[in-house]
């Protein structure tokens, strides 16, 4: 026998219900407000409702100190300051109460549902019915009923508090609070027993749960081949930002003479390096970060054939009867360089580049619009002279020639770079190929 009742007390506890209120509410009576709400588990600052300077009319909402509004479905008449009677709050200030109906008018209505601002985890206010211009009747209770909802938009279980407010021109509390993680959506006011009363609320206070800044994720540096004279397609990559709240995300991608949004837009950046800003926004913080693109131009001797081909493809498709001559020329100079190329002879290659862009700056002296052209082309050469002074490792650089022949070429890239500068871009050329060429004798090449 004692077994058996061991046996059902155990399966008792095992299959009874674990369960605790998301929601709790706070009977305050007809006391102050705390500067906090909530238990030992969990408490937040409570933030008053500042002085309401809106003239004597009739609104619909409250705007909350922490952001947003109250909103109610009755409208509201606000009422000259007033201070609580019968009541041991202190409180002197705006009230908010149902219009009084005109003799044989509709009556008073019995509830009223106030909508509080997003991420509200707390809320009090302090309430009455608009009886006064009635005789003493028998219902004098409201009932305050708080709904939320959870992380992940769960509806949750609803709290209520019924209080008796009989005293004239007394206010009771009501206060709300939510667990971590959840919020109060809106407040459900109810005269008990259906009487024509109407409400007379005032003295808010509300809490907010913290929002956390979202954190930008640009995606590491990116070295990649142009795919034709106008730069190269790349995918950005944004996938690595988060929220930790979990709020949902708008990117934003700015480069000098572009945009983009989206997780992992794929837009088009010009040769050289490119610094590309990513934002994210979470609807009241942003975060920045950055990543750099770098667009090579063509390496191999293949790539640069295809490189030209484009380029001519576009001399060829420009209307320039004045320089109509140069721009022959031109195509013809860098068919040849196509032709150097495919014997692998890159410094000729390069004399034909330089003599084409001669022919270009001519043609541009005529009217012509041959500036992107002839960027591309120097681009194109100081790329390959780029790539192969990179090729040079400190094992190439055991000799004191090779340090020499390193030294030059370092020397005679800057010379190029210095050259390009002041727009004499044939002579940069030039340059680049005997940068190109010293590069080459360090590699023993």
């Amino acid at each position: 026998m004692r077994l058996t009742w061991i046996l059902l007390v155990v399966l008792t506890l095992s299959i009874a219900p674990l369960c605790s209120a998301s929601i709790h509410g706070v009977a305050g009576g007809k006391f102050a407000p705390g500067a906090t709400l909530g238990d030992a588990s969990i408490s937040y600052s409570m933030t008053p409702f500042p002085y309401d300077s809106r003239p004597h009319e009739e609104f619909s909402y409250v705007d909350s100190p922490l952001g947003g509004k109250v909103s109610f479905d009755t409208p509201l008449q606000i009422n000259d300051p007033f201070r609580w009677t019968a009541t041991a709050n202190p409180y002197y200030g705006k009230i908010y109460f149902t219009q009084e109906s005109p003799p044989g008018g509709p009556p008073f209505p019995s509830s009223m549902t106030l909508t509080l601002p997003e991420n509200t985890v707390a809320f009090y206010l302090y309430a009455t019915t608009n009886y006064w211009r009635d005789p003493p009747l028998d219902y004098h209770e409201i009932r305050a009923t708080a709904y939320g909802t959870s992380a992940d938009g769960t509806s949750l279980t609803p709290e209520s508090l019924t209080q008796d407010t009989n005293a004239h021109w007394g206010a009771t509390y009501y206060g709300f609070y939510a667990d971590s993680g959840e919020s109060l959506t809106t407040i459900e006011l109810n005269v008990v027993g259906g009487s024509t009363y109407g409400f007379i609320l005032g003295e808010f206070g509300i809490a907010k749960a913290s929002n956390t800044p979202p954190v930008a994720e640009a995606g590491p540096d990116q070295t990649v081949e142009a795919t034709s004279p106008a730069g190269a397609s790349v995918t950005l990559d944004g996938s690595g930002s988060s929220d930790p709240d979990g709020d949902p995300l708008t990117y934003t991608w700015t480069w000098a003479g572009g945009s983009a949004t989206g997780v992992n837009p794929i837009v088009t950046l010009p040769l050289g390096t490119t610094t590309v800003t990513l934002t994210v926004y979470d609807g009241e913080f942003s975060h920045t970060d950055t990543v750099d693109i770098t667009v090579q131009s063509a390496e191999s001797p293949e790539e640069a054939v295809e490189y030209i081909e484009y380029i001519i493809a576009e001399i060829e498709g420009m209307d320039s009867e004045d320089a109509e001559r140069e721009m022959d020329k031109a195509v013809t100079e860098l068919n040849k360089a196509i032709d150097e190329f495919n014997n692998d002879r890159i410094d000729k290659a390069f004399d034909k580049i330089a003599k084409a862009v001669k022919q270009l700056m001519k043609a541009q002296e005529k009217g012509a619009d041959t500036q992107g052209v002839i960027d591309d082309l120097v681009d194109l050469v100081k790329g390959i002279t780029r790539d192969a002074i990179a090729a040079v490792e400190p094992d190439n650089l055991n000799s004191v020639k090779a340090q020499e022949h390193y030294v030059k070429a370092l020397d005679e890239r800057d010379k190029a770079l210095d050259e390009k500068l002041a727009g004499k871009y044939d002579r940069a050329i030039k340059k680049f190929k005997n940068a190109y060429r010293e590069a080459m004798k360090a590699l023993g090449v």
